[in-house]
């Protein structure tokens, strides 16, 4: 989050608290700060995907955050899952390297699946 000020922190903190609001779920939201200069917000999306309902709400606030915070100047750092597909063009030079990584240090494709590319270990759409 740019720039570090309580304005700032108080800033997003509404945004995300009317956020969580208008869809009825909770948002857990903690602030992160390295130093004096920056400090970043980390925004956690924690519900029981089982509860169909329940996960369509989050997935609406997720996108509606996101896109508020972009309007208010504030760039996301790191994405969730819901993002990770779509992070990079399928066949990129980045994408054809973290798969030739992801070959060599775990063939088996068993620790984070669908994090580094838009299929699973077993190829199937995540």
């Amino acid at each position: 989050m740019e720039p570090y000020t309580p304005e700032a922190l108080a800033e997003v903190d509404q945004l995300v608290r009317q956020v969580g609001e208008a869809h009825q779920v909770d948002v857990p939201l903690t602030f992160q700060l390295p130093n004096h200069r920056y400090g970043y917000a980390v925004i956690n999306w924690l519900y029981h995907r089982a509860d169909a309902a329940l996960e369509s709400r989050m997935q609406a606030a997720y996108a509606d955050t996101k896109q508020q915070l972009a309007a208010a100047g504030y760039q996301p750092y790191r994405l969730g899952w819901a993002d990770r597909p779509h992070a990079q063009p399928s066949g990129s030079l980045n994408q054809q390297w973290l798969e030739a990584m992801r070959q060599v240090s775990d063939p088996a494709g068993i620790l984070a699946p669908g994090h580094y590319s838009s299929e699973d270990a077993k190829g199937t759409s995540v």
